[in-house]
């Protein structure tokens, strides 16, 4: 390997997006997990009002495949890349 790529590079590239993806469904989780109990509790004080406090929710379940696509999208885009470089050295 060289100086600007280090034997242990891809470790900590791995790393870097576990770590990403664990925190997004921990967050999403949590997320979802206090929603839910703010519409329950809702729906217990004040049942007029409770479709108001599912948009929360919404957007708290659906924050993890969000999130999930930003994590995998630059790893995407550096595969397609590499790979269009590799074929275009090998072709010349």
């Amino acid at each position: 390997m060289s100086d600007l790529c280090p034997v242990y590079a891809p470790f900590f590239s791995a790393m870097g997006c576990t770590s990403a993806i664990a925190f997004t469904y921990i967050g999403a989780s949590y997320g979802t997990a206090k929603s839910g109990v703010g519409v329950a509790a809702m729906s217990v004080l004040r049942p007029d009002q409770m479709m108001k406090c599912v948009v929360p929710l919404n957007t708290a379940t659906h924050h993890s495949s969000f999130s999930t696509t930003i994590v995998y999208c630059p790893s995407v885009v550096y595969d397609r890349y590499h790979r269009s470089t590799a074929q275009s050295q090998h072709s010349s």
